[in-house]
């Protein structure tokens, strides 16, 4: 997801912008490049939300514990 959000740039539709999307990442172009905007917030806590609950319903099993550390860190690197 990382990848897709913040390295790829351009759309993949046509859009009614005249090109000026197509030198943006897509997290650029969310929400016209506004911080800290309610879908940007929810892009960003649901991965460690999700990581929590994997967590605590496998009750923190070592293997599962370190594939889900494994997963979640690569979100962020």
């Amino acid at each position: 997801m990382y990848v897709f959000l913040h390295t790829v740039k351009g759309t993949p539709f046509e859009t009614p912008d005249q090109g000026k999307a197509r030198l943006l990442t897509h997290w650029e172009q969310m929400d016209y490049g506004l911080q800290f905007t309610s879908s940007r917030k929810f892009l960003s806590i649901s991965p460690i939300v999700l990581y929590l609950l994997a967590s605590f319903y496998t009750k923190y099993d070592a293997a599962h514990f370190l594939i889900n550390t494994a997963s979640l860190l690569s979100l962020f690197w």
